[in-house]
């Protein structure tokens, strides 16, 4: 259609053409647009067609012609262009009508407008070069020589509403087409033109208008036709649209309309001379800095910035310009934070900007609609507080402490939290407040909550800046009664136990300055009572808010409050962090802020008094349940001073459980382990040290799941963050302290907190990856303290050097790094336990990453093994290869019950073997592939987990090429699955097998291995289990295999159950196993 358009203006721009056909198509044009006045939806096309064909041609064709023929279709476009609802048909109207008003006047330049000169680059040094060469020109009588046609009354009529449009396209080109034809217009007519656009620049006027507006008066200014003594009148306007903001419930119009009063200010530097703009210049200057520095978007911040650059250049005399512009360019204002606390202060230091920021900040931006802007807002009163002290106490408080109980909710919040980071400034710059104002601002949180301002959609907002508040009250270190102390902590606890996780965390940040400094009231008056407090809600409350809540806030009390009750602080928070067996009682949440208060009690009350406290006895090693965690084994020391190496993490953590268990676990019956009996008589009573560093490293072996997914992901990252905190704490306070009770070694506690965070890089989980290796970059390469005792320095040096710079969220990068620790034995099974779960992940980039550097390794590592062995050159790789099987199999053993993380090892293992990886561990040799196979085969009878035994099916396929009697052994499974219940599973293990032997023909006997293909590919394996038995056994005869025998089942009559098979959880469950 454009193309079209474009052709046919070409070819009437030919005398010839024109001759013959023009008049004819004007024609035909003006009856195709009132045709369109009956039938618009059908010939919209047609119409924009026309419209952009007739704009070109009045844009090419000579006017002398046009002016002959525009009469035939004028009448027709004034009846288009009133009704059109399509913005791109009103666009081209719209240009069409600028285009017939040009057409009407004849071409010249306004003699009337204002001309601002030239400049010459040496006129420092000529003086009549210096001289202004700007002109303002009104030839009368030429003027009235101009005839107006009276067409064109009713074409800058359409412009003008084109101004008021709700589409930007439409506004801008009505702004362009009124600046082109009042360059053509006496001086009279244009200054009514210039009185119209004024005239729709209020406060009842919509955005629109007030955009289209603008951007007509910049292209106004930019052709000299706004004359110096309209400016009075249009600054002012201005000023008013650079601040134009319109609310509209939760959002606001106006970022347009700023944005094109920058332009407007653009346009003036560039059209009039200093001397003109001087009486202005302090106003605009002023304006455009608040743009600048405080406006919500990004492109209004940039557009004021250009306009005053372009003001400084140009006309040279805003205050401190040049220096402002040095600090304050297109990339310093495009982060809003910068631009919000930097910035700010920085043009603050000059006097002519500092109170007028303020007063914006106060009056408008604590205001603003957006909440994280009114906190932004406050950070810049807390960095300009120190510059202008006196007037923040004097005037800013007085006007923000009566609008903390306001209707509004906006007013209210922006005034609570603009006045919590005023008084905390004030403090450290040392300035004192008056008693009364000081009193008015104490009691602003007691205020609050008798006007009920915490209810409706506003309160939870209100929550978090009145926790602010207390925390600011709390910092400026003012004096309070007992009753003030008493009732700001009811508040607090009131907020610990809000479900909205910000409001716990400001209400955690409050209670953590707040207890500190009023330590002694506490102490004093409720210490014991808030301790129970906290620990009753923690040990039995059902809300799960409430928990999360009031386990942050144990770790937050002060050092003297916690030291008398610190056994059953810490007694309380680690049964907090154990995974309830009811889904319904389970909580994230909670077990991640129990690991996060733990750590911060460490870093409270010292690593030295929880090596002092031996809260927990070994005697409760009886009658546990083992927790099995994916560690290696701690060295125990005997008396004798002989090594012991046995797996006492299980232990110590059954232990902790069971000191934490109710009295039902307590009592039960289950044998004696003889594990638990070794390490009964063997570890002396267990220090608060010992409890919270095992704590930690069963948070590493969190992988609970719910409905949003991998929840136990939060409480790993935070399992991370402390078992670093943690050791190094003990690095920095304990270096020559052996650990109480003497559970483990320096070395084995350096190594278990090595390998869990390696273990975390090598998972699947992007942010932990991130978190991990930065964690562990920061332990080996501190300084102070120096972390001592690490595995393996060395080699772990030489692969994670100081200046390494590496982003741990890539896969590409970070498995290919990290792969060659796995030589290393101390770290190589935490590695592996993380690379499975890679591994076997669901993203193909992270298993492409994973499995390519895991097989690169296998490959290598494994070969090299050869080189130094002179009889037997396999004896040495099968002895490490064994080894390293041996770690999946332990895999395997501890995740038996966790099907989600079994499936990784499942898919981890098969891959290897699918690769030829363990081809060396032949049954003769190892008996990894039996261990295997019987482990895989224990895991796939009688289970319905598909996901489970797919994968199995994998690890049977992987075992087949293996020497007999594995491969009858792992055939013999594949079979057996040919007996499951579930049709998905038959037919992918059909199809799977026959796949394996077209690879491995030579595995079974040549005269059968076509048959046993035929009864593949012909059975039909989703079909009912009566009609694939002649089938199945014919395999079994084929194969020489024994057929299972099964126990006759007795029929037991089910009671009918209505909802069986009814809901759309059955639906998606019988659709996965192929029914």
């Amino acid at each position: 259609r454009v193309a079209a358009s474009v052709l046919i203006a070409r070819l009437f721009s030919r005398s010839d053409v024109q001759k013959q056909y023009f008049t004819d198509f004007l024609l035909w044009s003006s009856a195709a647009l009132n045709n369109d006045e009956n039938n618009d939806d059908q010939e919209i096309f047609l119409t924009m067609g026309v419209f952009s064909c007739l704009a070109n041609i009045f844009k090419i064709c000579q006017r002398d012609v046009l002016l002959e023929k525009v009469h035939l279709i004028f009448e027709s476009i004034s009846g288009v262009w009133q009704r059109s609802t399509n913005r791109l048909l009103r666009q081209l109207s719209i240009k069409l009508a600028q285009r017939i008003g040009l057409t009407f006047l004849q071409p010249r330049i306004a003699s009337w407008r204002y001309q601002r000169g030239y400049r010459v680059l040496l006129s420092e040094q000529t003086e009549e070069a210096a001289e202004d060469t700007s002109t303002t020109t009104n030839d009368s009588k030429h003027d009235e020589a101009i005839e107006v046609p009276k067409q064109i009354d009713t074409i800058i009529q359409q412009l003008l509403l084109g101004l008021r449009d709700k589409d930007t396209i439409v506004r801008w080109s009505a702004a362009k087409g009124i600046g082109r034809i009042t360059m053509r217009i006496p001086s009279d007519f244009a200054d009514e033109v210039v009185a119209s656009v004024l005239g729709q620049l209020s406060l009842q006027d919509s955005d629109g208008a007030w955009h289209g507006g603008c951007l007509c008066l910049a292209e106004l200014a930019r052709r000299g036709l706004l004359l110096p003594s309209r400016l009075p009148t249009i600054v002012p306007i201005v000023i008013s649209a650079l601040s134009f903001d319109v609310y509209k419930g939760t959002y606001s119009v106006g970022s347009h309309v700023r944005d094109a009063a920058c332009y407007v200010c653009w346009a003036f530097a560039r059209a009039y001379t200093p001397d003109v703009m001087k009486p202005y210049v302090d106003d605009l200057a002023r304006a455009l800095l608040v743009v600048a520095v405080f406006d919500r978007e990004v492109n209004c911040r940039r557009a004021a910035c250009a306009a005053f650059q372009e003001n400084v250049g140009r006309q040279g005399n805003f205050p401190h310009g040049i220096a402002i512009n040095t600090i304050a360019d297109y990339f310093t204002v495009g982060n809003r934070l910068n631009s919000f606390t930097k910035l700010s202060k920085a043009i603050a230091k000059f006097s002519d900007y500092r109170h007028h920021f303020i007063d914006h900040i106060v009056e408008v931006k604590l205001k603003h609609w957006d909440k994280s802007i009114r906190e932004l807002s406050a950070e810049s009163l807390f960095e300009l507080t120190d510059l202008s002290a006196d007037y923040m106490i004097e005037t800013v408080l007085p006007i923000l402490i009566p609008r903390t109980v306001s209707p509004l909710l906006i007013e209210r919040h922006g005034a609570t939290w603009g006045i919590s980071r005023i008084i905390v400034k004030l403090s450290e710059v040392g300035a004192s407040l008056d008693p009364k104002l000081e009193q008015k601002i104490r009691n602003i949180v007691m205020k609050v909550e008798k006007a009920r301002l915490y209810r409706g959609t506003g309160g939870q907002t209100m929550r978090s800046a009145c926790c602010r508040l207390i925390e600011s009250v709390s910092h400026a270190k003012w004096e309070l009664t007992s009753r003030a102390v008493l009732r700001l902590l009811d508040s607090i606890d009131e907020n610990l136990k809000n479900a909205t996780e910000e409001i716990q965390t400001a209400a955690v940040d409050a209670m953590r300055r707040f207890g500190h400094q009023y330590c002694d009231v506490i102490i004093n008056e409720c210490q014991e009572r808030i301790v129970t407090k906290y620990v009753h809600i923690v040990s039995t409350e059902k809300n799960a808010a409430a928990t999360r809540g009031f386990a942050l806030g144990l770790g937050v009390l002060p050092k003297k409050v916690i030291l008398p009750q610190i056994h059953l602080i810490v007694r309380t928070l680690i049964q907090a962090t154990v995974i309830q067996e009811k889904l319904e009682e389970r909580d994230a949440e909670t077990r991640r802020n129990a690991i996060r208060s733990l750590s911060n009690i460490c870093e409270t009350i010292g690593i030295d008094a929880l090596l002092q406290s031996y809260p927990f006895s070994s005697d409760s090693f009886f009658g546990q349940k083992l927790c099995t965690v994916s560690f290696q084994p701690i060295i125990l020391q005997s008396e004798d001073g002989e090594s012991d190496a046995i797996d006492v993490n299980a232990a110590v953590l059954s232990e902790i459980d069971q000191s934490m268990s109710n009295s039902a676990n307590t009592d039960s019956t289950s044998s004696i382990d003889e594990t638990s009996k070794k390490l009964s008589s063997s570890l002396p009573r267990l220090s608060l040290f010992d409890a919270i560093y095992y704590t930690f490293l069963r948070g590493i072996e969190d992988y609970s799941c719910d409905d949003r997914g991998d929840v136990g992901s939060w409480v790993r990252n935070d399992a991370v963050l402390a078992n670093e905190k943690l050791l190094m704490l003990f690095s920095r306070s304990s270096k020559d302290l052996e650990l109480a009770g003497k559970c483990l070694e320096s070395s084995s506690f350096v190594r278990n907190i090595i390998s869990v965070l390696l273990k975390q890089i090598m998972e699947k989980i992007y942010r932990l990856r991130q978190c991990a290796g930065e964690a562990l970059l920061r332990v080996l390469h501190s300084e102070d303290p120096f972390v001592e005792n690490v595995p393996h320095r060395k080699e772990v040096d030489g692969i994670l050097p100081q200046d390494l710079i590496i982003d741990w969220s890539a896969p590409s990068m970070t498995f290919k790094l990290l792969v060659p620790l796995l030589e290393c034995d101390s770290y190589r099974f935490s590695m592996l336990s993380g690379l499975s779960k890679s591994v076997g992940g669901l993203t193909s980039s992270l298993i492409r990453a994973s499995s390519s550097a895991l097989l690169s390794f296998m490959n290598t590592h494994f070969d090299e093994s050869k080189k130094d062995e002179k009889l037997d050159p396999n004896a040495s790789k099968v002895l490490k290869l064994d080894s390293f099987a041996s770690d999946f199999l332990r895999l395997l053993t501890i995740h038996e019950k966790d099907s989600r993380l079994l499936v990784c090892v499942f898919k981890t293992v098969s891959f290897l073997l699918s690769n030829g990886c363990f081809d060396d561990l032949q049954p003769n040799r190892s008996q990894f592939s039996d261990k295997l196979c019987s482990f895989t085969r224990q895991q796939t009878r009688k289970s319905r987990d598909v996901v489970k035994v797919l994968a199995a099916i994998d690890v049977f396929l992987g075992l087949i090429p293996f020497e007999n009697p594995c491969r009858n052994k792992a055939l013999g499974c594949l079979l057996a699955l040919f007996h499951s219940t579930v049709p998905k599973v038959r037919k992918v293990t059909a199809d799977r097998l026959y796949s394996q032997l077209l690879t491995y023909d030579d595995l079974i006997d040549e005269e059968k291995i076509d048959d046993v293909l035929a009864v593949l590919i012909e059975t039909s394996w989703d079909s009912s289990l009566s009609s694939i038995r002649p089938q199945r056994n014919k395999l079994y005869d084929l194969l020489s295999l024994e057929k299972p025998k099964f126990s006759p089942k007795l029929k037991v009559k089910k009671k009918p159950n209505v909802s069986d098979d009814n809901t759309y959880h059955d639906f998606v469950h019988n659709l996965e196993m192929g029914y």
